[in-house]
């Protein structure tokens, strides 16, 4: 038997870290930053200092290796090599050995196991090598448009991967108890980012009740929706925190009624915004959408705008296929 011995139960992954989002989120980087430096790209391989550490060996052939070097695994006939266990081998060695039945913890290899598992690569062949960060110690929010927004009281639990260096963020939006899984995404100096689609929802006090159910309606979708009344906390300069969301959401979405359509008021700067900000994107981006809850007329300055109507059958379905993130979508189509 070899010493070198290889944990069956992979605790890193299946044990998921919770971690609860304030808008405390600008914290001091500056211990994960200084930690980057380990990441750098060296091109000279120190066994001893990397051992058991996963990192993304390159070698001078172009190959690219994810991984660890693993000095106990080392046979005296391959002493001057490097003994190089990949995430794949690594993953199918631990089922072989779980299939085994044996109930242990830790299970020492046979050289022959040793011999099929691991790659033992001649130093002379390591171009660079680069330690992979695997510790999260902050994350953000990014809207679809590369913005970072806070929302307060928003979770995110993370599930690491048998990757190195990857995570996959799970989110629920404040109020809701469903988990919306958002992928695989990569860990750069102890940063996770979170991408989420942000819709803010302009309305008038007397349609509040009408446009909260669809509020919540969105969000089911994992459309995170901005609204005043939930977003806006005690003591904030409320005219500039609805000037920056709607900066940085991803969509307008204006809520019209007969009961509203001649009112003024705030609202009106709310769409006078919008609409700057719809003069920013591309041509032919969609950002305000007119969601019609009666038959009231449509504002003369919103009419080159398509709107919804919510008296149609399908508006719903035709807002979230627009608004919600690519990994809602499918819950969208499974209850078609």
């Amino acid at each position: 038997m070899i010493g070198y011995e290889v944990e069956l139960a992979d605790h890193d992954t299946f044990e998921a870290l919770k971690h609860r989002i304030s808008g405390q989120w600008k914290q001091d980087l500056a211990g994960s930053q200084s930690e980057s430096s380990e990441r750098t790209q060296m091109h000279a391989l120190n066994v001893r200092e990397v051992d058991e550490k996963p990192i993304r060996l390159k070698l001078k052939s172009g190959q690219v290796l994810i991984g660890a070097v693993q000095i106990a695994a080392l046979l005296p006939e391959n002493k001057d090599l490097v003994p190089f266990l990949t995430v794949e081998k690594r993953r199918e060695l631990r089922n072989r050995l779980a299939s085994s039945g044996t109930g242990k913890t830790f299970a020492a290899l046979t050289r022959d196991q040793v011999n099929e598992f691991f790659e033992f690569i001649p130093l002379t062949q390591v171009e660079s090598y680069e330690v992979i960060e695997t510790e999260v110690h902050s994350m953000r929010l990014v809207t679809q448009n590369g913005k970072e927004i806070q929302f307060h009281d928003f979770q995110v639990q993370i599930v690491p991967l048998d990757t190195p260096g990857m995570v996959k963020p799970r989110f629920k939006i404040p109020g809701h108890d469903k988990l919306f899984d958002v992928g695989e995404r990569a860990i750069k100096d102890g940063l996770i980012e979170v991408p989420v689609s942000v819709a803010f929802i302009s309305y008038a006090r007397e349609d509040e009740k009408e446009v909260a159910a669809i509020s919540r309606r969105l969000n089911e979708f994992a459309v995170v929706t901005w609204v005043d009344k939930r977003n806006l906390m005690p003591g904030d300069d409320w005219e500039m925190r609805i000037e920056d969301a709607i900066e940085k959401a991803d969509y307008f979405v204006l809520f019209l009624s007969r009961r509203t359509e001649e009112k003024i008021g705030f609202r009106n700067r709310e769409i006078h915004l919008a609409l700057k900000q719809q003069s920013y994107h591309p041509r032919g981006k969609i950002f305000v959408i007119p969601i019609l809850l009666d038959d009231c007329a449509v504002p003369f300055d919103l009419r080159s705008l398509n709107w919804l109507r919510v008296t149609d059958e399908n508006w719903f379905n035709d807002l979230v296929g627009t608004i919600a993130p690519w990994y809602a979508k499918d819950r969208l189509l499974h209850q078609a």
